[in-house]
């Protein structure tokens, strides 16, 4: 069984608004103009793409990728570890733009991920993202359990 994990747009709340403008402004244009092609590749990118991980439990693998367009999924699949700890961390960050005036403007998140920390290179790599701190601790649980049993 094959678990897929939405993580982060690759450039936030204000890009994807401006990649859906792009979207539309090369829709109304390429009636008129095939230069309008390449503005709706770009504004399909900016809105559609996004960073998760797949986790397969059976298969005692996962996948952190990167998906292109909505549609193409690139990464590759790596084994977990016996050596592997799972762990869960509340995360708070922003998504920040700035205004033609230099103003800023500011997007909070905050919400409570699973990651997988391996013992030789102390490197974190997010599994999970959940609302709620119970769901993140019964996963981190649950994956811990299946790399214990390898």
């Amino acid at each position: 069984m094959i678990e897929n994990y939405k993580l982060n747009k690759l450039i936030g709340p204000s890009g994807v608004a401006a990649g859906y403008i792009l979207l539309l402004f090369g829709l109304i244009t390429i009636y008129f103009t095939l230069a309008a092609i390449p503005v709706l590749l770009i504004g399909s990118v900016m809105a559609f793409s996004y960073s998760g991980t797949r986790i397969h439990l059976t298969g005692r693998r996962y996948q952190k990728y990167v998906m292109l367009l909505g549609f193409i999924r690139t990464g590759i699949w790596l084994p977990f570890e016996k050596s592997d700890k799972i762990m869960t961390e509340d995360y708070k960050g922003k998504y920040t733009s700035y205004s033609r005036s230099n103003r800023k403007s500011e997007i909070a998140v905050q919400d409570h991920r699973v990651f997988l920390r391996s013992d030789y290179n102390k490197k974190k790599i997010p599994l999970a993202r959940f609302n709620n701190k119970q769901e993140a601790q019964r996963k981190a649980q649950e994956l811990q359990n299946m790399i214990d049993s390898l």
